[in-house]
């Protein structure tokens, strides 16, 4: 996935195969974008951990997590101190095992979701100590941004399930915050300091690029068209395909399932083959066909990336940031992406 299967192709299913076949495009080698040197994984929601816990009255400790995050990271298989990370969490889906509490931390006294609706993380660096990787970045909360520094714990380096074909990076790690840093007072209760300023947050995430071969196209009554232009493309080139597929659609409008969620998943099917300027050719068409979706914006862009177009990709990143702006991996792109700009012009 990168992230890269984005919420546009979200309702793809998986293609099961039997045990004993390949992908035919198997991953064993990175994608890396020119410049950045690195590989865009997102979060695997399924098998990650986000945890976060408070003292109470300096006898117990209330846990909580937040249902609704995301998180992008671009790996360097050469060199993990290269490695930086995006993560952004949806203050409205705190969940400590309690309703009421929880609206009590979105509001005002605590996180202040209204004016306040994220928690972001930057990476800014990953060095290498005597004992293990240090993480350091800017943490921001309820509109307060500070440095912070933390141990990684474990890490995974790259990693082909041959099961599947996917890719697996991993990293788990603990902080400790001042929420009084942030201006997350919350007050007293009953004259006394109830909560503890000191926050422990402990992560495990696994990051994944997913075998798109191995996906499917979205189950419909109709046979989908998608099909018929991977096909095409392969024997006759990505331009007539494309001819054929609005030609079919205007004079054949019932006969087929014209979705872009399909094409999508054809344009990564192709990313992953290193075909990447047929999949741009898919994917401007879908989002010029439907330019208020900021997954398939998301996708222009990175084929882009991969193409090594720096000022387009980041172009198509912000436009797809300004309709949806929890998208880490796009988040995660732009920072490098201008980075690399700078650098250049520095340079020269």
């Amino acid at each position: 996935m990168k992230t890269l299967i984005r919420n546009s192709i979200l309702l793809a299913v998986l293609l099961v195969l039997p045990s004993n076949s390949r992908a035919q495009a198997p991953l064993e080698q990175p994608n890396l974008i020119p410049g950045i040197h690195a590989e865009l994984y997102s979060v695997d929601r399924l098998h990650s951990t986000l945890e976060f816990s408070i003292g109470f009255l300096g006898l117990s400790l209330v846990k909580g997590t937040f249902n609704g995050y995301s998180a992008a990271i671009l790996y360097d298989p050469e060199d993990v101190t290269r490695t930086s990370v995006t993560f952004i969490a949806d203050v409205s889906t705190i969940d400590t095992g309690s309703k009421r509490r929880d609206k009590d931390l979105q509001s005002e006294r605590f996180f202040h979701a209204e004016a306040y609706p994220s928690i972001l993380f930057e990476s800014e660096s990953i060095e290498s100590t005597d004992y293990g990787l240090v993480a350091t970045g800017q943490l921001t909360m309820r509109g307060v941004t500070r440095t912070v520094s933390f141990p990684i714990e474990h890490a995974l380096k790259r990693t082909l399930d041959e099961g599947w074909g996917n890719v697996r990076i991993g990293f788990s790690g603990k902080l400790s915050v001042k929420r009084s840093d942030y201006g997350i007072s919350g007050g007293d209760f009953w004259g006394i300091k109830v909560l503890s300023d000191d926050v422990q947050i402990e992560f495990f995430a696994l990051g994944t690029v997913s075998n798109i071969e191995r996906w499917g196209y979205s189950p419909a009554e109709k046979p989908t068209y998608a099909e018929i232009v991977e096909k095409t493309a392969a024997e006759e080139g990505i331009d007539i395909a494309l001819e054929k597929f609005h030609y079919a659609r205007e004079h054949q409008p019932d006969d087929y399932n014209y979705s872009s969620t399909d094409m999508n998943v054809l344009g990564y099917r192709l990313l992953q083959r290193r075909q990447y300027a047929d999949a741009l050719k898919i994917f401007m068409m879908n989002a010029e066909e439907n330019p208020d979706d900021a997954g398939l914006l998301d996708s222009v862009a990175e084929a882009y990336a991969l193409l090594g177009y720096a000022d387009e990709a980041i172009a198509y990143y912000r436009k797809a940031i300004e309709l949806k702006p929890s998208l880490a991996g796009a988040l995660e792109m732009v920072r490098r992406l201008e980075a690399l700009d700078a650098y250049s012009s520095k340079s020269n």
